[in-house]
């Protein structure tokens, strides 16, 4: 190798060391129906994966997963995305605010470590809409439901801005409440006829309605009796 060559390559590799070296990834959580939330992590770094975060290797690639049973489990994991999650519900509907959490970007977690000096993405898809995630790119209504991120390494941002607002439908909430919905109305429409059906009736047979005739007494009866008898006679 000539000598200006090897000279040019230990220039290179002195002055961008944190390039040679920068993780890349891409972590992706996956929101299901069930509440069951699923999370991969694809870095071409897998010491930087922390031991204490639960994942497993995939096969032989550097794909590490986990899965997480709800939003209320998530939040308390101490290696995590740096976001709260927090759910409300309004019957079958449920709103679910998701918004940047700091302290939990430490030294030490998977996160921290990723985004030292590493550029990647995270993605997060949702069984429902997505109202709102900034600075996030929605993907397209044919594409599912999914908000991705694109992280530079920490010394070039101030901080990660994960906020989404989703809502979810329960099916089977929904169901029992179009059925209960369903037959409230089918009831009032029944007894509504009902009601008219009973107007009719009174406005038809109603006693008001009745020519009350005068009932003759015994004397009236003998004295109406004699009098007919009489014309017959004549």
């Amino acid at each position: 190798m000539r000598p200006s060559l090897l000279f040019m390559i230990l220039v290179f590799f002195l002055v961008c060391p944190a390039q040679a070296s920068a993780a890349e990834y891409e972590w992706t959580l996956t929101w299901q129906n069930d509440q069951v939330l699923t999370e991969t992590i694809v870095t071409d770094r897998p010491d930087l994966i922390s031991p204490a975060g639960g994942w497993e290797k995939t096969s032989q690639t550097d794909t590490y997963s986990r899965q997480t049973q709800g939003w209320t489990t998530y939040n308390q994991l101490p290696d995590r995305l740096p976001i709260v999650a927090k759910t409300k519900d309004y019957l079958a509907v449920k709103i679910t605010r998701i918004n940047l959490e700091s302290t939990t970007y430490q030294e030490g977690t998977t996160f921290y470590d990723l985004t030292r000096d590493g550029w990647g993405q995270v993605k997060i898809e949702v069984p429902g809409l997505i109202m709102k995630a900034k600075p996030a790119v929605k993907s397209q209504w044919s594409q599912g439901f999914t908000a991705t991120w694109k992280t530079a390494p920490q010394a070039e941002t101030e901080e990660y801005r994960f906020a989404m607002i989703a809502i979810t439908i329960e099916i089977l909430p929904s169901i029992i409440s179009l059925l209960v919905i369903g037959w409230g109305l089918v009831w009032m429409a029944y007894r509504r006829q009902v009601k008219r059906m009973e107007r009719l009736i009174d406005a038809r047979y109603s006693l008001d309605n009745i020519v009350l005739t005068e009932i003759p007494t015994v004397e009236q009866a003998e004295a109406n009796l004699k009098d007919n008898n009489e014309e017959t006679k004549n």
